[in-house]
Parts: structure tokens; C-alpha cells; sequence
């Protein structure tokens, strides 16, 4: 399959910088709002934001050593930045992670899972039936992570998922 090498090597790279934008944040936040669920709004909206503040400098870090490090290769050029819509939508997903982990919400993260996986098979199939190329498959990948981020953000007890901040108290 033509492109799939690029494909698979920017899911690797992207995968790996995609963990910059958690650092553990999500475990520490599902411990401190089964501790303190009355903060739980301010720890969700810390997770959301410092981990959006975080996937925005390695995307601009990522898209900028794609550039020099791949330059002769511009499907992998292509597909990181495609693929780079994870970075973004990972810290929605690590938000949530953490609201359902605290509030003993399994079922919910197992939801978010399906959502992922069957969004990115649709979405493939969709490509190959139509024959839309390696651009509009990476987009099919990139897709599943973005409505893995929705359905999560969705199933958040509304008073959690509308917190924004980025207080350092909450640390």
C-alpha cells in the first residue's frame, strides 16, 4: 500500500510526543478529585489547558523538526502535521480520563475507546472505498483521535467539562 511507511512512522512520532501533553497530569488529577471532589472543576480545567498549552508547543516543536529532519519526504511531512490534530485533542481525552477515573466511571473511558476505534475503521473505509489517497487516510487516522476527544468530553458530568483554567493552586 503506497504511503502506508509514512503513515506508520508519523503515528509513531506523533504517539511519542502526544505523551508531552499529559506528563501524568490525568493520574495526579483522578487522585486529587476522588480526594477533593469539590475542586474537581478547577483540577479538569487545569488538565485541559496546561495539557492544550503543552500539545501546542510540540506540535510547533514537531511540525518544525519534520520539516529538517524529513525534508525529502513529503508524505511523512504531510501526515505528521495531519496527525498533529492528536496533540490537540489529547489533553480533551486525558481530562475526561481523569473525571470518569475519580468518579468511578469505567464504562464511560471504555466508550471513548470503541469511539476512537470505530471512527478510525469508518473513516478508513470510507477512504479506501472512494479512493481518496494517503492524504485524506492520514485525515481518517487523525479523525478517530478528534471524536474519541468529543464522545469523552461529552460523557463528562456537565459541572466538569465546562471548567478552564490553569491555576497553579491546584497543584
Amino acid at each position: 500500500v503506497e504511503g502506508f511507511g509514512a503513515l506508520t512512522l508519523a503515528m509513531a512520532i506523533v504517539s511519542l510526543v502526544a505523551v508531552l501533553t499529559d506528563l501524568g497530569m490525568s493520574t495526579m488529577a483522578a487522585r486529587e478529585i476522588a480526594r477533593e471532589p469539590e475542586r474537581e472543576r478547577e483540577i479538569v480545567g487545569n488538565v485541559r489547558t496546561l495539557g492544550l498549552v503543552l500539545g501546542l508547543a510540540s506540535a510547533v516543536v514537531l511540525l518544525g523538526v519534520a520539516e529538517v529532519a524529513y525534508a525529502g519526504d513529503p508524505d511523512v511531512r504531510r501526515a505528521i502535521f495531519v496527525l498533529s490534530a492528536q496533540l490537540l485533542s489529547t489533553p480533551f481525552v486525558s481530562a475526561a480520563r481523569a473525571h470518569m477515573q475519580a468518579t468511578q466511571r469505567g464504562p464511560a473511558i471504555a466508550v471513548g475507546d470503541v469511539v476512537l476505534a470505530v471512527a478510525m475503521l469508518v473513516a478508513s473505509l470510507v477512504v479506501v472505498e472512494a479512493d481518496l489517497g494517503f492524504t485524506a487516510m492520514v485525515g481518517a487516522v487523525a479523525a478517530g483521535y478528534v471524536a474519541q476527544a468529543l464522545a469523552m468530553t461529552g460523557l463528562m458530568r456537565r459541572g466538569a467539562r465546562s471548567a478552564w483554567s490553569a491555576r497553579r493552586s491546584a497543584w
